[in-house]
């Protein structure tokens, strides 16, 4: 039995001397690429090494902070400049609602009549009024009433084409006044006083005649606009501009 074992124990000592050497082999394989990675890494940390490596870094830093820095700028002048833009927008509305109520103001003001003597200076076109003054004196009554049919159908044509504004309906006290005013030769102040006196006294229902009609003040509205088109129409044909209301 123990001669056996002993003859099997010989047969695997080559074996396991193989296995030994094989491991040995490979302790060594590893060990040498250990060193030479650890050669490789003391030969990469030199001073130069590790200042062009810091540059790098720091390079790099910069890099992607000036990339934000510029993002950053980009945005706040797109901001800025759409700012400027709405301000200049506004600005330029402005300017031109300013003009356009110039012009609104203009095309529906009540037209003055001319008289003959304001046709005269017209044609004459005449700077000093004093001096025309004086040879519109020297006229004969038979020259003056040439410039008189001047006016008259020059306040006739403007009365035709600018027609007087809607009157708005009257009512509450100014309504009581237009009924009850009498002219008895008293100072109107104190006309005035007497009718106010009057209406505080009035009870609601006596003051309900004399309340607005919303059918009258809605019929009035639509005239007005009616009016102001028309007003406006007229005076873009007459100029040559683009008013609008």
């Amino acid at each position: 039995m123990l001669s056996r074992f002993i003859v099997r124990s010989n047969a695997y000592v080559p074996l396991v001397a193989a296995c030994r050497v094989q491991s040995r082999q490979f302790s060594w394989s590893m060990a040498m690429w250990a060193a030479a990675a650890k050669a490789k890494t003391k030969k990469s940390q030199t001073p130069e090494a590790i200042k062009l490596q810091l540059l790098k870094d720091t390079l790099k830093t910069e890099k992607s902070v000036y990339k934000k820095l510029q993002e950053k700028y980009s945005k706040a002048k797109a901001k800025e400049t759409e700012k400027k833009k709405k301000v200049k927008a506004k600005e330029s509305q402005q300017k031109e609602k300013a003009k356009n109520d110039v012009l609104l103001k203009k095309a529906l003001k009540t037209p003055r009549k001319l008289s003959p003597f304001n046709i005269f200076v017209k044609e004459r076109k005449a700077k000093d009024i004093t001096e025309a003054s004086k040879e519109w004196k020297e006229l004969t009554d038979f020259e003056k009433d040439e410039f008189a049919d001047k006016a008259d159908a020059y306040n006739e044509d403007i009365l035709a084409v600018f027609s007087p504004k809607p009157k708005a309906p009257v009512f509450g006290f100014a309504a009581y006044v237009k009924k009850n005013f009498i002219r008895d030769g008293r100072d109107n102040v104190e006309v005035l006083k007497e009718l106010s006196s009057q209406w505080k006294q009035l009870s609601s229902s006596e003051k309900a005649p004399y309340t607005l009609d919303k059918t009258e003040w809605a019929r009035y509205q639509e005239q007005l606009k009616d009016w102001k088109r028309y007003r406006i129409d007229v005076f873009n044909d007459k100029n040559g501009t683009s008013l609008s209301s």
